[in-house]
C-alpha cells in the first residue's frame, strides 16, 4: 500500500477548526444527520441513481419523543426497490407539512393516503403535482422540528420532535379534497385556491359563498385523479366583508350536495 504524502499525514489547528465549524453549521441549518430543522430544506436522503419507480408503503412508528414517516418504494413489478433516487425534504411551516419531493422515476403509487394520524404526524397524502413529478405532504397535527434520513433498502423517514413556531389552521380535509389554501380566519383577494383533490375525471369545482350566497364560481382541472390525489390552483375574487366560506370539490352526482372541502374565512 502506498504511503501518503509526508506533508498530507496531518492538518494545521486553524483548518481543523473551520472544516468543524463548517460541519456543526451544515447540521444545524438542515434535516439529514446533522440535526432537526425548523422550517426549509431538510436536504436529500437515497442514492445517486435507485431503482424505484413507485412508492411502496406509508408507515408510521414512534420511539420515544420521535415519531417517523416511513415511505418505502417499490421497483415497476411491485417489489420492495433495493434503492431509490435523492428525495428531498423541505418543512413548510406556513402550510403545517412536510414535504417530500420524488425523483422523476417515481410515477407510481400503490399507497396514496394514511389520516390515521399521531401526536405530531397527521394525515399523509401522495400527491401528483402539476409540474409533474411527486410528492408526498406529511400533515404537522402539533408544532414540530424535522429531519429526513434513509433507511436502506428503498425507503426514506421523515422524523418529527416537539419544537419549532406555530403552525397555521389545520389544512381543510374532505373524503375527496384538501385545502392548503386558504386558511381559516381573515382573507383578502384574491383569493388564492391551493390544494389536492381526486375528483370526477379531475374537474375540481371552486366556490365563494357569503352568507349562504354563492359569490363566485369557477373550476380547474387537478393533475390526477385516478392514480393518485391531484395538485390544483385556481382564483377567486376577493371576499365581502364578513362571513364567508370557500369550497373545494365536486356536486353529489344525486341531489344538491357537495363533496369536498370546505373553509370559513373573515373578508376584509
Amino acid at each position: 500500500m502506498r504511503r501518503a504524502a509526508r506533508g498530507t499525514r496531518s492538518c494545521a489547528p486553524g483548518a481543523v477548526a473551520l472544516a468543524l465549524t463548517l460541519a456543526l453549521a451544515a447540521g444545524c441549518s438542515g434535516g439529514g444527520a446533522g440535526g432537526f430543522a425548523d422550517a426549509g430544506p431538510l436536504g436529500a436522503a437515497g442514492d445517486s441513481a435507485g431503482a424505484a419507480s413507485e412508492v411502496l408503503a406509508l408507515a408510521r412508528e414512534a420511539a420515544g419523543d420521535t415519531e417517523r414517516v416511513v415511505i418505502s418504494f417499490a421497483t415497476g413489478d411491485g417489489r420492495r426497490a433495493p434503492s431509490v433516487s435523492a428525495v428531498r425534504g423541505e418543512l413548510r411551516r406556513d402550510l403545517g407539512v412536510v414535504r417530500i419531493a420524488l425523483p422523476p422515476e417515481v410515477v407510481a403509487t400503490r399507497a396514496t393516503e394514511d389520516r390515521i394520524g399521531g401526536r405530531l404526524a397527521g394525515p399523509v397524502f401522495v400527491v401528483h403535482s402539476l409540474d409533474g413529478p411527486w410528492f408526498v405532504d406529511v400533515h404537522l397535527a402539533a408544532p414540530a422540528r424535522a429531519r429526513l434520513v434513509a433507511r436502506g433498502g428503498g425507503a426514506v423517514a421523515v422524523e418529527l420532535v416537539r419544537g419549532g413556531g406555530p403552525l397555521p389552521p389545520p389544512a381543510a380535509l374532505g373524503p375527496n379534497a384538501v385545502l392548503l389554501a386558504p386558511r381559516a380566519g381573515p382573507a383578502g383577494g384574491p383569493l388564492e385556491v391551493a390544494g389536492y383533490a381526486r375528483t370526477f375525471e379531475a374537474n375540481v369545482n371552486v366556490r365563494l359563498l357569503a352568507g349562504g350566497a354563492l359569490v363566485a364560481d369557477t373550476f380547474t382541472t387537478a393533475a390526477d385523479y385516478l392514480s393518485t390525489w391531484g395538485e390544483f390552483r385556481a382564483a377567486l375574487p376577493a371576499p365581502p366583508a364578513g362571513r364567508c366560506s370557500v369550497f373545494a370539490g365536486e356536486p353529489e352526482m344525486e341531489g344538491d350536495g357537495w363533496r369536498g372541502a370546505g373553509v370559513a374565512i373573515e373578508g376584509r
